[in-house]
């Protein structure tokens, strides 16, 4: 079974980094997802551990970042 890498591309145009208050968008997670994949040797049957293990990376990633929201009245 041959995986396909996402195409970076169009993940950086839909970064939810730019988006306060949203986590990691699908096409976040499927890139690091598949680079974890690449790193632990390309196993079989790991897809799930990968993609989930990626989700959880990145929702610490987005929930580390400082708000950009953030009210300016005094």
């Amino acid at each position: 079974m041959s995986r396909q890498k996402p195409d970076p591309d169009v993940t950086e145009s839909a970064s939810s980094l730019d988006r306060p208050g949203t986590g990691p968008t699908h096409e976040e997670i499927a890139i690091r997802a598949y680079e974890l994949y690449e790193a632990s040797g390309r196993p079989e049957g790991r897809d799930g551990e990968h993609w989930l293990e990626a989700e959880r990376e990145l929702t610490e990633k987005y929930a580390a970042q400082p708000s950009r929201a953030k009210s300016t009245s005094a």
